[in-house]
């Protein structure tokens, strides 16, 4: 199957509700094992490269490696650069991918909002869907982490950074972590003006996660 656009991706599995994996690889064998075991269950993938992987394998290598074993696959693959708490570090690297994430949660709400923007701007001139954190990831073995409110997404706040952004995949803190809960909520799912314009991969990826397998599968086998 081509090597397919990540929006392309997120909009077919928002039609035919299923949630798409994306792991991060640090080195050839494991691009090639995602995405053999993408196929293996007959649904689409993302290849995801972190940019402090770079001792391992350059960005332009690790593209290449994925459109190899991509233009293989029987199923969509996408390749997609993870947390960058730079806009330098993803500026430099977003010409090899099909999606880029700035990571800006680690600053106050409005340097968040101009660093993702900067991003967006420039992603969007050449064709990249961008993601963007907000809120604390958190750590489970952290009690505060787990309890704080203030580490969740606060409604208005997503609709604000989403509008004044223009990021198209918004990741918000849906549980303050991964591991919290095992049904966590899109805060952006309460508001109609900010839901159909983004997709929020994070959590929605994880609340399909019961159904992601056999509906991907029945769709891309077909």
């Amino acid at each position: 199957m081509p090597y397919v656009s990540t929006m392309e991706i997120f909009q077919d599995g928002l039609k035919q509700g299923y949630g798409t994996p994306m792991f991060n690889c640090i080195n050839y064998e494991m691009i090639r094992w995602a995405i053999e075991a993408a196929e293996e269950v007959g649904m689409p993938v993302l290849i995801g490269h972190y940019f402090g992987f770079e001792t391992n394998m350059d960005p332009a290598v690790a593209e290449m490696v994925t459109k190899y074993y991509a233009s293989k696959a029987k199923v969509p693959v996408a390749f997609h650069l993870d947390h960058c708490p730079t806009a330098e570090i993803c500026i430099s690297r977003m010409k090899h991918f099909d999606s880029v994430m700035i990571d800006g949660s680690h600053y106050d709400f409005e340097e968040n909002v101009r660093l993702t923007k900067e991003v967006v701007d420039i992603a969007h001139q050449m064709g990249i869907v961008v993601e963007a954190e907000l809120g604390k990831v958190g750590n489970a073995g952290n009690a505060n982490d787990v309890n704080n409110p203030n580490n969740y997404t606060d409604v208005k706040q997503a609709v604000e950074f989403v509008e004044r952004t223009g990021c198209d995949s918004p990741s918000p803190s849906a549980t303050p972590t991964a591991t919290t809960s095992p049904r966590p909520t899109c805060p952006l799912s309460a508001c109609a003006s900010c839901a159909p314009r983004s997709i929020c991969p994070s959590c929605c990826t994880a609340a399909a996660a019961s159904r992601t397998t056999s509906s991907a599968a029945a769709h891309w086998r077909a």
